[in-house]
């Protein structure tokens, strides 16, 4: 039987003019693959100008926790930015869901995710955010019983609400927005751009409640 090793073969039993490698010398710390095959490549420099793509899911800014650096707790904004990617929609609700219900206002999902849907989707379609740059979404506890939905981007275009004609297919979002919200309006922020904000509240006795 030979043996597992190539390199403990005896040399008297290979046929005539066939020789084993010797194995790749032995460096403490690094794979038996990465002796055989070389260092492992560098991804490719991008173009002057390009931009690294950005993932799908949220991005929760860099620094501590709480407030602008989007942790996550007791009264706390939850801060997370998205890509222009389709599933921003579906993937920011999910987090304004588990947000409403560690505050208790679980009552306040159906409304505040639909208002989410409209001011995200709105900001992905019709802001124009330029390349590179993200869209963000702000998710505020407005105690005791209220929460602010941000949606901020980097066009300094604003939304203005229009009357659709009844043969239209869009159009109504800032109508159901303005319908579902108890206010709702466009800021200025602190760089290029706009914030879309609209606040919710629960109805009397609907803390802790779902729907």
């Amino acid at each position: 039987m030979l043996s597992e090793s190539p390199s403990e073969i005896p040399s008297e039993n290979l046929p005539e003019g066939v020789r084993v490698s010797p194995p790749p010398p032995h460096r403490p710390g690094i794979p038996a693959a990465a002796r055989r095959n070389g260092p492992p490549e560098a991804p490719p420099e991008l173009p002057p100008g390009a931009c690294a793509p950005v993932p799908h899911g949220p991005v929760r800014p860099a620094g501590g926790e709480g407030g602008e650096s989007g942790g996550r707790g007791a009264d706390r904004p939850v801060v997370l930015r998205w890509s222009r990617h389709p599933s921003r929609v579906a993937l920011a609700r999910v987090e304004l869901r588990t947000a409403l219900a560690g505050w208790g206002l679980a009552a306040l999902e159906e409304p505040a995710t639909l208002v989410l849907s409209e001011l995200l989707t709105n900001a992905g379609r019709h802001a124009r955010v330029p390349a590179g740059r993200q869209i963000e979404t702000r998710y505020v506890p407005l105690p005791p019983d209220g929460v602010r939905i941000e949606v901020h981007d980097a066009s300094p275009v604003r939304p203005e609400p229009k009357a659709p004609g009844p043969d239209d297919h869009g159009g109504r979002g800032l109508l159901l927005v303005a319908a579902l919200a108890d206010s709702w309006g466009v800021s200025v922020r602190n760089g290029p751009g706009k914030v879309v904000w609209a606040h919710l509240t629960l109805p009397p006795g609907g803390r802790g409640t779902g729907r």
